[in-house]
């Protein structure tokens, strides 16, 4: 939008999808490339860097926000993507939805063909909330899923019959599981028993070996597990919180009820500080870290995003 002085205010305001967008992905290797996922049953791409010389290139389909510059990867009409995620190259698509059927696409084919022939495997019995490829090895898979499970997949070994390298039972639902960014080969997974968790001990499904853990571990090749009470029962009318990592790996963010963004130790597991505003009028139920800069944004139901950054 333009000011009186016509001068811009620096947003770009873009509609590619028509129902709720389940996944926001960037290309690591082509950081122009911005991946997109709906509840509408679509994968979309955005090369930002091209976006200038089409703006208003049409992607295929009949929804009236189709476009914007966003070619279309993949599209389904019978399910809805709940999770998505793509590797660092963002030439594999990774998606799942609410039956917790599971796909793998190639998004450099013209027309996109799932990799397997009955068309998707049953990685969970419900709603399949996350995906997670750990970022380094991008070997090991984490799927996290209203039936309570996390589970862990070599993304090598994915077909009919395929079994887990291991499930991490919860409690109750678990609504995220993330790798740290760090290659520590950590798990964080945000569970509805008000528990946030970061696991460890699990190096050996990270380098795509046996499952086996390096010789000397104690653990016996159980994951070990640092739990944090946190409440996450928001309630019918907020989304569920999804804990996510610092881009350093030393610390964890997520939203809390008294409307501020909670940055927890996550070595210790102890309250570090919590970041609120007076203009933050709504509990900021997802967060996201800036990558290279020590800064994050909260995001509310009130329709607001709000940039923390470090002052200099």
């Amino acid at each position: 939008e333009e000011d009186e002085d016509g001068a811009q205010d620096g947003v770009l305001l873009l509609g590619p999808h028509s129902q709720y967008v389940s996944g926001l992905r960037w290309s690591k290797e082509r950081s122009s490339r911005l991946f997109t996922a709906s509840y509408e049953g679509t994968i979309r791409c955005l090369d930002v860097g091209r976006l200038g010389e089409n703006p208003t290139a049409a992607s295929a389909g009949n929804s009236p926000t189709a476009g914007c510059g966003f070619q279309l990867v993949y599209r389904t009409e019978d399910h809805e993507i709940s999770a998505f995620e793509i590797n660092g190259a963002g030439t594999v698509a990774y998606f799942a939805d609410n039956h917790g059927a599971f796909r793998v696409v190639d998004t450099r084919a013209r027309a996109p063909a799932e990799s397997f022939t009955n068309g998707a495997l049953a990685l969970h019995d419900r709603k399949v909330n996350q995906l997670s490829l750990e970022p380094m090895s991008e070997v090991a898979l984490a799927s996290c899923s209203t039936d309570s499970t996390v589970a862990i997949w070599d993304v090598r070994k994915l077909g009919p019959k395929c079994k887990p390298l291991r499930s991490l039972v919860h409690p109750k639902s678990c609504q995220a599981a993330q790798w740290a960014p760090d290659g520590s080969a950590r798990l964080l997974t945000t569970c509805y028993d008000n528990t946030l968790r970061v696991w460890s001990g699990m190096e050996g499904d990270v380098s795509g070996g046996s499952g086996e853990e390096p010789k000397g571990r104690k653990s016996g090749g159980k994951p070990e597990a640092l739990a944090i009470r946190h409440n996450t029962n928001t309630g019918r009318w907020i989304v569920p919180f999804r804990a996510v990592w610092t881009s350093g790996g030393d610390g964890i963010l997520v939203g809390s009820m008294n409307r501020q963004v909670h940055l927890i130790n996550a070595a210790t597991g102890k309250l570090a500080k919590g970041f609120g505003s007076d203009f933050m009028s709504a509990i900021p139920a997802r967060n996201a870290a800036h990558p290279t800069v020590c800064a994050f944004a909260g995001g509310t139901a009130s329709g607001r995003v709000h940039v923390f950054v470090a002052a200099e």
